[in-house]
């Protein structure tokens, strides 16, 4: 459970109706998302999830289809439909990998969260 001090890192996917194309959208993305903290859109990781995650394979998978650099203390976007549905594919067989614990819960959201973006043709975004 998370304290009300704790730094939270979000995950998460605009809504549908959000412009993206718009000027300092990724400002007004951080925006929206800071108003709707309890949105299904949103998932609020810890630090101990963050590490949980990079410990495991999930960072390596997304970093390799987005090439990216995602970590702790670095942020990343997932746009382009192809990166989704690769790392949606590779995220599915790895989640599948894993018996149970915090991983596979964190990793169930952000498929969930991957899932709308794809849908939605919106930006996944993930803010570590």
């Amino acid at each position: 459970m998370n304290t009300i001090n704790e730094h939270m890192y979000p995950v998460f996917v605009a809504p549908a109706n959000f412009d993206e194309e718009q000027e300092n959208f990724y400002e007004k993305a951080i925006n929206w998302m800071n108003e709707n903290r309890s949105h299904p859109n949103v998932l609020l990781l810890s630090q101990k999830d963050v590490y949980i995650l990079n410990a495991g394979a999930s960072l390596d998978i997304i970093n390799e289809e987005i090439d990216g650099m995602l970590g702790p203390g670095e942020d990343d976007w997932i746009v382009s439909p192809e990166e989704k549905l690769r790392v949606f594919e590779r995220l599915s067989s790895y989640v599948e990998t894993i018996s149970s614990g915090r991983e596979k819960e964190i990793l169930q959201d952000m498929l969930r969260l991957l899932g709308i973006a794809i849908k939605t043709n919106k930006i996944m975004y993930i803010t570590f």
